[in-house]
Formats: structure tokens, sequence, C-alpha cells
């Protein structure tokens, strides 16, 4: 059994800090946290609220371990961190996903990554505020005449 831990409510995501991660997600329910091992054995975990951010810290849980989220709301469905940095796996349409099934088996899974990874010759663009520019789009009407 993982020891599970209050953590903290921020940052978002999963935040390894050499010894152990925090997971911190905003959600409207109640929230598990879901590891899975190499062999795809899931545990669940539960998590503590502050405000509308469930949290929890895993000591001895770092960088390549896979996890999820289970909501109370509807716990077959095996939900991805919309903070996470990686996702591992493809999303499957599997009669399951439409039948009220276990979705664990369809859907990517996250994965705790070190913020310190080694990204090459790789570097963060680094532009003037003047040069920038933001566009916002509706992107449904922006591709909804595009044909394959």
């Amino acid at each position: 059994m993982t020891d599970v831990w209050p953590g903290r409510p921020y940052p978002l995501g999963a935040t390894w800090d050499g010894s152990g991660t925090n997971l911190a997600v905003h959600a409207a329910s109640d929230v598990t946290v879901c590891l899975f091992d190499e062999l795809g054995t899931e545990t669940l975990l539960p998590t503590t609220r502050t405000g509308t951010v469930r949290h929890c810290y895993l000591p001895g849980v770092g960088p390549g371990r896979r996890y999820g989220f289970r909501a109370a709301a509807d716990p077959r469905l095996l939900l991805s961190d919309p903070y996470a940095r990686r996702l591992e796996g493809g999303l499957r349409w599997d009669p399951d996903v439409f039948a009220h099934q276990d979705t664990a088996a369809h859907v990517p899974r996250s994965v705790v990554v070190d913020p310190a990874q080694d990204w090459g010759d790789e570097r963060r663009p680094h532009h003037d505020h003047a040069d920038r520019v933001f566009y916002e789009l509706h992107v449904k009407g922006f591709t909804q005449l595009l044909e394959e």
C-alpha cells in the first residue's frame, strides 16, 4: 500500500520534489487518485479537499509513474490529469466506453515527469512582449468545414 499524505493544493498537476509527488486537480466532486504499476494494476488512493482543489502527496512516487483520476460523479471513468506534462497511450473507442463500463483500458494515462529533465539543445522561445500575437478562435467553427 502506498502512503498518502494530505499534500498541497498548488501547483496543480503532478509535482515531483525528489522524494515524492504532490498531485492537485480542480474538481467539482470528490476525486480518487489511481496509480498504475508496471503491470497495469490499479491502486486507488484518497485525496484531501481545499476549496475546489483535491490533492495528496505520495512519498516514493516519482517520474515515470502512471496515474489518473476517478471522480465520485462517475467512478467508472478514468480521467487524465488536465495539468499533466505527459500522457502515455491513446484513446480507443471501444464499446466499453459507450456502455458505461470501466474505461481504464481505453484511455491515456498521465505520467509523473522530472521537471529537471534534460531537453538537450531545445530552449524555451523568448520573444519580446511587443512581438507576441495572441489569437483566439472557436475551434469547431474554424474546423467544421475541413475535409479529411
